[in-house]
């Protein structure tokens, strides 16, 4: 595989093919390296006297540098993020569920026992007009059930 030296490719291979090398940020040796060296210098790490490092993508992306409207500015050997970010309540916007029921039919033993399945349980459609005011209202767990819902 050619290409010019320095460059990032992706490949999907469990082996670096020849003349490549992974970028895991290990450290290479200058004098065995003098022209990758001399395009990398000590950005990714390395003493600069005997070793210098490739990139470390390890976990990341590569990002051009630089900065767009509104962003960071962005450097050359810079790393930022983390693997993972756990977040709390206060760090999620402000939303709301909304749900619909209807009321079904069916006889007792539509599905061959005494509890209709798939529907709401049929008795007066009065128990299922909507409550004065809905804003808050608390459901018990075991009584809810969410299934998949929009395009997302």
């Amino acid at each position: 595989m050619e290409g010019t030296l320095a460059t990032i490719m992706m490949f999907a291979g469990n082996f670096a093919p020849r003349g490549w090398q992974f970028c895991n940020g290990t450290l290479q040796s200058i004098a065995e390296n003098p022209a990758l060296f001399s395009l990398l210098g000590t950005t990714y790490g390395g003493d600069g006297q005997t070793t210098f490092a490739l990139p470390d993508l390890r976990s990341r992306i590569p990002v051009g540098t630089g900065n767009g409207g509104g962003l960071s500015p962005v450097d050359l050997g810079e790393v930022g993020g983390s693997e993972t970010v756990t977040l709390n309540q206060s760090q999620l916007p402000a939303h709301s569920h909304t749900m619909s029921a209807s009321v079904g039919t069916t006889s007792a033993n539509a599905n061959g026992s005494n509890n209709p399945a798939g529907v709401l349980a049929s008795t007066s459609a009065e128990i299922y007009l909507p409550l004065s005011s809905s804003t808050g209202t608390t459901l018990a767990g075991a009584n809810v059930v969410v299934g998949p819902q929009g395009n997302s």
